[in-house]
């Protein structure tokens, strides 16, 4: 695979930090995992767990497994005890695969689960954008001279904002902190095989976060 990354040496920096990841398809863990050398401890759903080979390794990669059904008190808790043990984790703020425009990185919602962690723990958030993921899932791009090809793309880490004491300013910092992780996620650059529409008006250009071309 012809993998190109973008500002490769911001996730690579020391202490915990939340990696905030857009998600094309189930492949993203992998690719990034390539583009990093720290190791990171995903948020995984419980659905993956019903496959016993899958939730092997998931176990063996330090995988944080999360019931969306309700709130997901022991995920928070153990997600809140890796960052404070300075660890990494990562974490999809859409909640799951989304395309088209429910994609962040054409202004689709996000959840506060990244944030929530983030203002808890007291550590930054770190977007990043993996383009050309879904494309991997065919088999043509796999064939002889096809040349497999996937971007990752990090922005700059956003800093963590007090909750408060209170339910209310709680609420309110998780929707400051989103409101800066959905404007900072950035939008493909045009001429790239990222087949999203065109993002929303007042959405931050790619160019606003890296530097360059992704060609």
């Amino acid at each position: 695979m012809n993998l190109r990354v973008i500002r490769g040496h911001i996730p690579q920096r020391r202490g915990p930090y939340v990696l905030a990841a857009t998600h094309l398809s189930h492949l993203e863990p992998f690719i990034i995992g390539l583009a990093v050398r720290r190791k990171i401890d995903f948020i995984a759903r419980a659905e993956f767990y019903r496959y016993r080979l899958i939730a092997t390794a998931l176990w063996l990669l330090d995988a944080i497994k999360v019931d969306r059904q309700g709130v997901p008190i022991s995920t928070i808790r153990t997600a809140l005890d890796r960052l404070r043990r300075g660890r990494v984790v990562g974490i999809f703020p859409e909640g799951g695969v989304s395309r088209g425009m429910a994609s962040a990185c054409v202004g689709g919602p996000i959840k506060y689960g990244a944030c929530l962690l983030a203002c808890r723990a007291r550590v930054p958030i770190i977007p990043v954008v993996v383009v050309g993921a879904h494309e991997l899932l065919q088999v043509k791009p796999w064939l002889p001279f096809k040349h497999a090809s996937a971007w990752v793309a990090f922005g700059e880490p956003i800093a963590p904002v007090d909750p408060g004491r209170t339910i209310a300013s709680r609420h309110a910092a998780y929707r400051e902190l989103g409101a800066q992780v959905a404007d900072l996620i950035p939008e493909p650059l045009p001429g790239t095989d990222f087949n999203l529409p065109s993002g929303r008006s007042g959405r931050r250009n790619l160019r606003r976060i890296i530097h360059g071309q992704f060609a």
